[in-house]
């Protein structure tokens, strides 16, 4: 399968890695609010929220990327 199949097995343990996470802390009694109350609410997210998650990530992004 080669490349395919690589990418295919990497995008099937994501997912399961996120359905996994996701349970685990729902169990949790200390995590479980963060699930709950977890949403995207695109109305709340303004330029300057979003300009500040760029200038954090950003340089990790590119170190990481570069490694």
């Amino acid at each position: 399968m080669g490349v395919k199949g690589s990418a295919l097995a990497t995008l099937i343990s994501r997912i399961f890695m996120v359905v996994f996470l996701y349970f685990v802390l729902l169990k949790e009694k200390r995590t479980r609010r963060y699930i709950k109350d977890f949403s995207l609410k695109i109305q709340d997210f303004s330029k300057k929220m979003f300009d500040k998650m760029i200038k954090l990530g950003l340089p990790t992004a590119l170190q990481m990327f570069l490694k």
